[in-house]
Parts: C-alpha cells; structure tokens; sequence
C-alpha cells in the first residue's frame, strides 16, 4: 500500500494518466509548484490514485521537460500506447511503464534540454494565469446568487437504477 506522501508531487516529477484517457504526461516545474503555493496558497500537490507519479533518476532530472514534451508528441504517443489495454476503461500498467522508450538527444543536448524547459515553463505560467480568474469567477457566482436571494443550481440526484450508455436494465425494468 502506498503512503499518503507517495501521492505528493515534487519539481521533476513527471506524471502519467493511468486509465480512462492514459498516456497524457505532466511535468512538474519550479513554476508550477511555487504559483500553486503562492497565488492558491497550496502548501503541497498530490496526485490521484489514477495518475502514476515518475521521478527520474538525479542524473537524468534535467531531462524530464524534454521527456514530457517528446512523450506527448504523436511519436510518444505511438510508443506508449502500445502497452494499453482494455476497451472499457483503457489502462496502462505500471510493468509497462518501464517498457516504454524514450528517446533521448544526442547532439545539442543542453540547447534542446534548455528550450524543451522554457517551452514547458512558459506554458504552466499561462494555465496559472488563467486558473487565477477562475476563482474569482466562482466568487462572483456566488455573490451574483446572494444578492438575487437565489439558491445555487444543484445537479438532481438520478435514480439509483439509472446507468449511462446503451439501454443497460440492471433491475429488469425493461423486460422484452
């Protein structure tokens, strides 16, 4: 059984989606981490159960950026999903994971690695500057609700023996 601090992610960590839509890569910058602890006031990020939490070795954390990047590209992409399975819920196992190559540079190592972490950090600076309007949008939600003497809209409880997709009659309702 994990410990609840495997699920706290640190800088270099990569993170990978397990099942449901596996194969989507995170990394987690400096950027990241200190805007969640600054501007939300988060003092520490945990993934889910759902998400495999990769930390490279120290010789190769610098390469994370890069790795996220290439991992997320159509070729990464191919060379990941190979190992997918099931048609419901489509999983990629932890046994896998080590199976998955990454191909690493060769030439111009420190120029690519350098680029692929200003490219990522770039684009977390510009999720976290939206993700700041966010919130105050739920706050004037809110306001705009309590000044209307209005309750929020609820989403309605569906009936226990609903289930989504095809015609699935889990109590029999629907005998032919």
């Amino acid at each position: 059984m994990k410990e609840p601090d495997d699920f706290i992610v640190i800088e270099n960590d990569i993170l990978l989606t397990k099942d449901g839509m596996p194969a989507a890569y995170c990394y987690i910058s400096k950027v990241l981490i200190d805007t969640l602890r600054d501007e939300f006031k988060h003092e520490k990020v945990a993934c889910s159960s759902h998400v495999y939490r990769i930390q490279l070795n120290k010789e190769y954390a610098e390469y994370a950026p890069y790795i996220v990047q290439v991992m997320n590209s159509r070729l990464g992409q191919a060379l990941t999903r190979r190992f997918i399975s099931g048609s419901v819920t489509p999983t990629i196992r932890s046994e896998d994971i080590d199976n998955v190559l990454v191909p690493l540079p060769k030439q111009d190592k420190d120029v690519i690695l350098k680029k692929a972490k200003q490219q990522v950090e770039t684009l977390q600076s510009h999720v976290m500057e939206i993700m700041k309007n966010v919130q105050p949008s739920n706050d004037l939600t809110k306001v705009i609700y309590d000044l209307a003497s209005l309750s929020e809209p609820s989403i309605p409880n569906l009936p226990v023996n609903w289930s989504g997709g095809g015609r699935r009659d889990l109590h029999g309702y629907y005998k032919d």
